[in-house]
């Protein structure tokens, strides 16, 4: 690579790979966020559920773009929370679901999915929460 200042660097376009690496960053955290707002959704996040969440970002390769450690992700799930109480179930949902790219809604609900028998019980609110996802998709 040719010797280029630091200026000339920044205002160099991205390459189809680099926006691609963006994209997929992007998404796998908004798929992060939305298996978050499924957990809390009856308001109690379960160790089985936050196990299933760690399992997700260290074990799934979907995540692998995601650079989060566990005192980080503890403190995004307490931020979901604080929105869950403060918001409401339907106004949170629908500020995590503003995905566009269709590949990632369907990854969000197989995910959201996996979270809801974690902890070997489909909660009202986790149902409720996944069909008011789906509603604002499908419309």
């Amino acid at each position: 690579m040719k010797n280029l200042r630091i200026e000339e660097m920044l205002m160099a376009p991205l390459t189809k790979q680099e926006i691609a690496e963006i994209q997929r960053k992007k998404r796998a955290k908004q798929v992060l966020q939305l298996c978050i707002v499924m957990m809390i959704s009856d308001r109690v996040a379960h160790d089985k559920e936050l196990l299933k969440i760690y399992e997700f970002l260290f074990e799934d390769p979907y995540f692998k773009d995601i650079d989060i450690n566990g005192e980080d992700l503890q403190d995004l799930i307490r931020a979901i929370q604080r929105e869950r109480v403060s918001m409401g179930l339907r106004k949170i949902i629908k500020k995590y679901s503003k995905i566009t790219d269709l590949q990632t809604r369907e990854k969000a609900k197989i995910y959201m999915a996996k979270i809801i028998p974690a902890d070997g019980y489909a909660h009202d609110k986790e149902l409720e929460a996944l069909k008011f996802l789906e509603n604002i998709w499908n419309t």
